[in-house]
């Protein structure tokens, strides 16, 4: 196991939350006041506000329905092969001693630029299934809320301190601007974000010390693979160049939070150098065999 030094002393911020959907247009103005409108999340396409809609239409049909010990049954929405022509269809699902049975409740679909939504078969009340589309239309999902938040916490140098994710550690120089985008999320939308301002001890350094390591190797050496087998143009190359500066930049300010070397990170750093490297120097022979071809 790799040590950490014991005078290493970490302060920062521990952050998790639980997304929910959020109105679009309200997050991205009141993240673009913060100068961080560039990582709002979108709006539901047309289609996932469609499906979105007739699910809840079918939920609704699923608590008038009478299920016996015999038979229950469940609504569940389908995309037909070509979602954006046929649309979708709700299935009433009943599962039953034997055999289950399937039967198309009703199929719709929706005009993208009119925001339209059409029956195409089936019974379905309209009116309400459109009040219901144009809502969800507005909303950004849970899923791409949380997706948000991930992002945001990347662009402030954070990083995962949980194997499967969910779990995030802050440096202390972005404490105040990460509660600033919290107050955001949480005015615009359901989300809770927990925050826990810590001083760590060398067990908590060591977490961080893992997920810092894990995360830049794991880029690094996507990094260096794509470089060493790609074959990639000179500016794709140059591009990876300084998102490797950006990784020793965040590796160094870790350094300095852990009061400790990331030995191993620089180590991957170095290998993708190199492979840049090398494929700026293939792209300069490739470059000069195709002029003296051409003009030799």
């Amino acid at each position: 196991m790799q040590n950490v030094t014991t005078n290493a002393i970490v302060s920062g911020c521990l952050t998790w939350w639980e997304p929910k959907p959020a109105d679009a247009a309200r997050l991205y103005s009141e993240l673009e006041s913060i100068g961080l409108g560039q990582y709002a999340p979108r709006p539901a396409t047309a289609e996932a506000a469609l499906q979105a809609a007739m699910k809840q239409w079918g939920d609704g049909l699923g608590k008038q329905k009478v299920t016996t010990t015999d038979a229950k049954h469940q609504y569940k929405v389908f995309a037909r092969r070509d979602k954006k022509q046929d649309g979708f269809e709700l299935v009433d699902v009943t599962r039953k001693r034997g055999p289950n049975s399937y039967a198309c409740e009703c199929a719709c679909r929706v005009y993208p630029a009119m925001n339209q939504v059409e029956a195409l078969e089936g019974y379905v009340d309209i009116y309400q299934l459109q009040e219901a589309f144009d809502q969800y239309r507005k909303q950004a999902s849970g899923a791409d809320v949380g997706r948000s938040l991930v992002q945001l916490t990347q662009a402030m140098n954070g990083t995962c301190v949980r194997m499967n994710g969910g779990n995030y550690y802050l440096p202390e120089g972005v404490v105040q601007r990460w509660y600033d985008v919290i107050d955001v999320f949480e005015q615009c939308s359901q989300t809770v974000v927990t925050r826990m301002r810590v001083v760590m001890d060398d067990i908590a350094a060591r977490a961080i010390r893992k997920g810092i390591v894990e995360e830049l190797i794991k880029e690094s050496a996507k990094m260096a693979e794509e470089l060493r087998h790609g074959d990639l143009a000179e500016d794709v190359i140059e591009r990876r160049k300084i998102r490797s500066m950006e990784l020793r930049a965040k590796a160094k300010m870790y350094e300095e939070i852990l009061s400790d070397t990331l030995t191993e990170v620089h180590a991957v750093l170095d290998l993708a150098d190199s492979c840049a490297a090398a494929a700026l120097a293939t792209q300069e022979d490739k470059q000069v065999f195709d002029f003296e071809s051409t003009f030799g």
